[in-house]
């Protein structure tokens, strides 16, 4: 099977770590190409692992302000010219699918439409809640795309019931991320060490994410406890949200007590010095950190939104709040206790290890490749 797959980005944060992982856990079931709109991290990923790359000038579907909405015909008829550009690379390569990577992804369903390809759409985020844009077709187009695509896989049932409520439930697939495969994860669950708690948030700096909630509560919880600290670990092209981070942490980052460490590739070497992981989104479509963190036997604390509650059970393998840097810092005091932690980093591996691992994720998306490519 032949599939074309589309990505709008090339940063390896959650979307793109989730496709590679994609790639590598269907292995010689398919022929994989990937469009880009650039090099960047995730083409040489690709490259690394001998997977055709294709850089093409296409735009997403979404505005964040009234400059960019005023542009939509112009991205809608720069799409429509790249799409007829592609007709080389859609002759040579005869894709039996095309698979968009997010739901912002416009070159797709045009691809689809013009060469009578099929087509998955792969929705992972709440944009509008979550990173603050629209799409270019609004509510009412974007159901209308979603209904006249071939099958849409959700990354949450939070996605499923809330976002994707208008689409036929026969096109609708929930599927959760795939973190870790079967036989390669953290076994032993951890213990609080007695001194310094550490605590991290994790990804692309955008308002949505709250970065500055949690800011607020560490500031709480550091007053009573000042060995404590906290890493703030993720970039963003947003420099006005970074500043106001910056300043809102104040002297705490002077000391090295709230610590920016921007992108970092090897992941691992954070948790690894992590004792608690926080996620402060209000709309996390799932949370790919969280179930990393659980992997490497680190509880978390989430709010209790999006698909975060489909990943934490509330005092079973973390603690759930409902709001406010307050309530946050009463819950970081709760979960640093000996009676709750070990329990909580126990239970969380069994999630990771039972739930979320990529032979499942990658099992049952080509399940749904095979469906639709059969039925076409």
């Amino acid at each position: 099977m032949r599939v074309l797959f589309i990505s709008h980005y090339t940063a390896l944060y959650g979307a793109n770590k989730s496709l590679l992982g994609l790639l590598d856990g269907l292995g010689d079931s398919i022929q994989p190409m990937v469009l880009l709109p650039e090099e960047g991290p995730l083409s040489e990923a690709l490259e690394k692992r001998k997977i055709p790359v294709h850089i093409t000038d296409f735009y997403c579907w979404f505005y964040r302000n009234w400059r960019s909405q005023i542009r939509i015909p112009l991205r809608m008829l720069k799409n429509l010219q790249a799409a007829k550009a592609l007709a080389p690379i859609i002759n040579n390569f005869k894709p039996d699918l095309i698979y968009a990577n997010s739901s912002v992804i416009a070159l797709g369903y045009l691809l689809s439409k013009r060469y009578r390809i099929p087509h998955i759409i792969h929705v992972r985020e709440f944009i509008k809640q979550h990173y603050y844009v629209q799409y270019d077709l609004g509510t009412t187009g974007m159901n209308y795309v979603y209904n006249n695509t071939d099958a849409v896989i959700a990354v949450s049932t939070a996605i499923a019931t809330g976002l994707l409520s208008a689409v036929d439930a026969k096109r609708k697939h929930v599927i959760y991320n795939g973190i870790i495969e079967d036989n390669n994860f953290t076994s032993k669950a951890r213990e609080l060490k007695p001194g310094s708690i550490t605590f991290g948030i994790i990804g692309l700096l955008s308002e949505g994410k709250k970065f500055e909630e949690m800011i607020a509560a560490f500031k709480i919880y550091h007053h009573k406890h000042p060995e404590s600290r906290l890493l703030v670990v993720g970039d963003s092209e947003l420099e006005y949200y970074k500043a106001a981070l910056r300043q809102q942490a104040g002297s705490l980052v002077k000391t090295g007590t709230i610590q920016f460490t921007g992108y970092v590739h090897d992941m691992q070497t954070i948790y690894e010095q992590l004792d608690v992981h926080v996620i402060c989104s209000a709309a996390e479509a799932l949370g790919r950190v969280t179930i990393e963190a659980m992997k490497y036997g680190v509880p978390s604390i989430g709010y209790r939104g999006g698909g975060t509650p489909e990943i934490i059970e509330d005092y079973q393998n973390g603690l759930l709040y409902d709001g406010g840097p307050e309530e946050l810092a009463v819950k970081m005091e709760e979960i640093t206790t000996a009676a709750y932690y070990q329990q909580f980093s126990r239970n969380g591996l069994t999630t990771a290890t039972t739930k979320f691992t990529r032979e499942s994720y990658c099992r049952k998306v080509f399940a749904v490749m095979q469906d639709i490519t059969k039925r076409s």
